[in-house]
């Protein structure tokens, strides 16, 4: 995020409430050409009229940082940098149902759900302040938290926590900036330790029960290394997807951290899932991009959606988190509607 998308985002936040509707995106210029349609095509999406869990004009206490849908699409959760920092939304209606974990996220940044659980990242970034984002939520600072990976129930019981609660650090039991965080089929889960560069960047994998397996990574621009990795996907070749926000690339791993390939683009991604038919969806400061996911080639844009964190289920629903324009959007297809 730079400070001119907030300049920018905080100009159109008075009119972008009209016209958030029904709003049909075509295809705008790709920046690779279109994959033929036995590779994945792309669908044509509209934001979802009245889905609206913010209100109409939120405060700096609606960033939302980072989103997650259930398994069956029911529900999705949610994180935002004010108390209680964890919503539970129902996914048809938009409706807020539940607010959790006050206390527990001094500056919430990742979410993934899992099996009838939430993890959650607690990234704890000292210099967010100046680009115009909220600080630190008061009610965690005061419980030492920072720094960590939780996982908690969908009731917002805290069950587990990885990382060193409010200590910095690059080892087996420290975390510099956690903030993606993805699980995969065998309950291991893999930690996006680096928001912004040179602090950290590395991928951080563990068993289900927190023991630290292996790290790799560090701050360059070569195969396996990072300049502000931000997120994760599972595609179902079983590869780990990076979004390597600073270098503006995707680089895919397989499960034990070996280099497959990157995706290059003109831009980083913030947020990064996976969507039916072989599709990738990808956040940037001012669109949603869907890219092919065999080859990576571009398939379509929608443009003005400044989002950070992004979610999708299995009827191809995408779910948005905007930090600056302080949204948390859902898009389906035109088809669907």
């Amino acid at each position: 995020m730079k400070f001119n998308s907030f300049t920018r985002r905080a100009t159109l936040m008075s009119v972008v409430p009209a016209v958030v509707g029904m709003l049909a995106f075509g295809a705008i210029a790709a920046d690779k050409p279109a994959a033929s349609p036995s590779e994945g095509t792309a669908l044509k999406y509209a934001i979802v009229k009245d889905w609206q869990p913010a209100p109409l004009h939120p405060g700096r206490e609606w960033e939302v940082s980072a989103v997650t849908v259930s398994a069956d699409g029911k529900r999705v959760y949610a994180t935002r940098r004010s108390d209680p920092p964890v919503l539970e939304i129902d996914a048809k209606s938009g409706r807020i149902l539940h607010e959790m974990a006050t206390g527990l996220l001094k500056w919430p940044h990742g979410i993934y759900y899992d099996k009838g659980f939430l993890w959650l990242g607690d990234e704890s970034n000292s210099e967010a302040q100046w680009i115009g984002t909220a600080p630190p939520i008061q009610s965690a600072v005061d419980n030492g938290r920072g720094y960590q990976v939780l996982r908690i129930s969908t009731f917002g019981q805290p069950l587990q926590e990885i990382g060193t609660r409010g200590k910095q650090g690059k080892d087996e039991s420290h975390f510099m900036a956690p903030c993606g965080i993805i699980v995969n089929s065998k309950g291991e889960v893999f930690v996006a330790d680096g928001h912004g560069a040179n602090i950290g960047d590395r991928v951080v994998k563990f068993s289900s029960d927190g023991k630290f397996i292996k790290s790799w990574g560090k701050t360059g621009t070569g195969p396996g290394e990072f300049n502000g990795l931000h997120a994760f996907a599972i595609d179902d070749k079983n590869r780990l997807l990076v979004a390597d926000r600073g270098n503006k690339r995707v680089q895919i791993f397989d499960m034990d951290g070996k280099f497959i390939t990157d995706w290059k683009y003109p831009f980083g991604f913030s947020g990064i899932a996976i969507l039916p038919g072989n599709r990738v969806v990808g956040t940037t400061k001012d669109k949603l991009v869907i890219v092919n996911g065999t080859t990576g080639a571009v398939l379509d844009e929608i443009p003005e959606v400044d989002a950070e964190g992004v979610a999708t289920d299995k009827e191809g629903n995408i779910y948005v988190a905007e930090v600056l324009g302080r949204r948390l959007l859902k898009l389906s297809t035109v088809a669907a509607r």
